[in-house]
């Protein structure tokens, strides 16, 4: 099955240091852009929707991790130019430092922003965990979110993409409809669940690149066959992956 929307999968958004929001390592700074180039992100795809290059609908913006920025920096710039996001909230970060707290994610709600769960500790490899604890992961993140909402909860997305198509059962009995994955161009529907893959976004990416990945058939399918080559990389190399992700990573910082 294929859908026309184009979902990007963002993370935080800094002012002057990646170590303001969300998680901090080598790793997780990599997907975090300035405030100004994620405001170009923005403006360009208003452009584009402007010069009806493209359709509004047809474009999805998500953002992962719970960060603070969510709520200081994303949200404004998005209603700035008339846009709305899917914000994903490891919720065992909820209230602590450099991530939204409980006022924040009711703020984003009532702006008309919609928010999911993105595991409660957000695991480096949720395939490493016992289905127990899988589970547990999901089950206490949607009852913590569902708590601070005071409403049900039907969105999640899947920290580093690592997922098993055992867990859509987990997640239909918590009322999950819509699962947000790191699968470029997927979208299926397996037990009455959505499964919807994104175009992750990086500090690496201009505006200019943003377009071509939009706008350009032949740039998104350079983009998924890369990612096919990873997932080779990543059979083979099983757990070491993450560790020489990890040293390449600290080598660019």
């Amino acid at each position: 099955m294929k859908t026309n929307k184009i979902i990007l999968m963002y993370h935080d958004v800094f002012n002057k240091t990646p170590d303001e929001s969300g998680f901090c390592s080598p790793g997780a700074n990599f997907y975090k852009l300035s405030s100004t180039l994620f405001e170009d992100h923005v403006n360009k795809i208003s452009k584009l929707i402007n010069d009806k290059r493209i359709k509004r609908e047809n474009i999805v913006f998500t953002f992962d991790d719970g960060g603070v920025s969510a709520a200081t920096i994303i949200a404004p710039i998005l209603e700035k130019y008339g846009f709305w996001g899917y914000f994903f909230v490891a919720t065992d970060m909820i209230n602590k430092s450099g991530f939204v707290n409980e006022s924040q994610i009711r703020t984003l709600i009532e702006h008309g922003h919609l928010v999911g769960s993105h595991s409660a500790t957000h695991p480096e490899n949720m395939l490493d965990l016992s289905a127990n604890d899988n589970r547990k992961e999901w089950m206490d993140s949607v009852k913590r979110l569902e708590q601070v909402l005071e409403r049900r909860i039907d969105l999640v997305s899947i920290p580093n993409g690592y997922f098993r198509n055992s867990d859509i059962k987990t997640l239909k009995e918590l009322g999950i409809r819509k699962i947000y994955t790191s699968k470029i161009g997927q979208y299926e529907i397996n037990d009455g669940i959505e499964l919807l893959g994104r175009y992750a976004i990086t500090s690496a990416h201009s505006s200019v690149y943003l377009e071509k990945l939009i706008t350009n058939s032949f740039t998104r399918f350079l983009k998924l066959y890369k990612q096919k080559s990873l997932e080779v990389i990543k059979t083979l190399l099983g757990k070491k992956y993450m560790l020489i992700k990890k040293v390449i990573r600290a080598v660019q910082k």
